[in-house]
């Protein structure tokens, strides 16, 4: 396991041989990441080389040696499985004491979930709902056929990809570079509607 910046520096208040039992077999760079001081740690490594083990103890080791509340923490991962794997094992090792499991899940998971709190700042109700590829061809069929477009000859994904292209350019609707014929017009009149 490669560990680049924040270097990990001991701390004067923590000894990485004072740690518990469970960091034994880390190797070197592992349990530097897991009993660095309070502040980011930064784990650059390869497939199946431990992160997901030294994370676990990393948050693990925030909570009983350096008393953070688990409130307080927030572990994001890429993957539903390694949320499911790091809460699993984090569930383990703490079932014993009176400790709270963190906030752990996706990247999306968790825009979901402060959406869902803070969503009304935004104008949005918290039970708004999330299109999934299904439903947004839907509504861009029926935005084709309201248009009188016909979506067996103009595919509703065309425009899916059209509207996330533009989307990703943080492009508007009278902005989207579609073109200049009759085409790219009718495109951007789906996309404002859409």
């Amino acid at each position: 396991m490669k560990k680049s910046r924040p270097k990990a520096q001991k701390s004067s208040t923590t000894n990485p041989s004072e740690v518990k039992p469970s960091t034994e077999g880390l190797n070197k760079e592992q349990l530097a990441a897991v009993t660095a001081p309070m502040g980011p740690v930064l784990i650059l490594a390869g497939a199946g080389s431990g992160k997901t083990r030294a994370l676990t103890l990393r948050i693990i080791y925030l909570m009983e040696r350096l008393k953070v509340p688990s409130q307080n923490i927030l572990a994001v991962t890429f993957t539903n499985k390694a949320a499911g794997e790091m809460k699993e094992r984090i569930a383990k090792l703490i079932s014993h004491k009176n400790l709270a499991i963190p906030t752990m899940g996706t990247f999306h998971s968790i825009g979901l979930k402060i959406l869902r709190i803070d969503g009304k700042r935004l104008g949005l109700s918290p039970n708004f709902v999330i299109y999934n590829d299904d439903d947004q061809e839907n509504i861009l069929k029926e935005i084709l056929v309201e248009f009188k477009i016909d979506p067996t000859r103009y595919k509703p994904s065309l425009f899916a990809h059209m509207i996330d292209r533009a989307k990703n350019n943080l492009e508007e609707p009278s902005d989207a570079n579609f073109g200049d014929d009759d085409f790219a017009m009718r495109a951007r009149n789906v996309y404002r509607e859409y």
